[in-house]
């Protein structure tokens, strides 16, 4: 895959939207803090450095977190309609997790 200027700049626009809306007080400006330190690596780097490994082109790390923030929502739901209660852990917590699982 091979991302244009456009894309890649509105993935990185999402992902720290992902962090204005879904997290608050010192948790939210200290990732705010490191995710704009790091912006111009982050923005162009892979997922990974091999070919057959996935996301492997220039911003594929900003692409593969917003897929996994995306499905990681998509299954916090699907346990609270399973019973899951929100008292185990909450969203900005799996948020977190999948923000930086990588």
């Amino acid at each position: 895959m091979k991302l244009t200027e456009e894309q890649l700049l509105a993935n990185w626009n999402s992902l720290i939207n992902v962090i204005k809306d879904n997290f608050t007080g010192d948790r939210k400006e200290k990732l705010l803090e490191l995710y704009n330190k790091l912006q111009p690596e982050m923005m162009m780097a892979p997922a990974s450095g091999f070919e057959h490994f996935h996301n492997c082109f220039i911003g594929g790390y900003v692409d593969h977190v917003l897929r996994v923030v995306k499905c990681a929502k998509a299954q916090y739901e699907l346990w609270l309609d399973c019973g899951l209660s929100e008292q185990d852990f909450t969203v900005e917590e799996l948020i977190f997790v999948a923000l930086n699982h990588d």
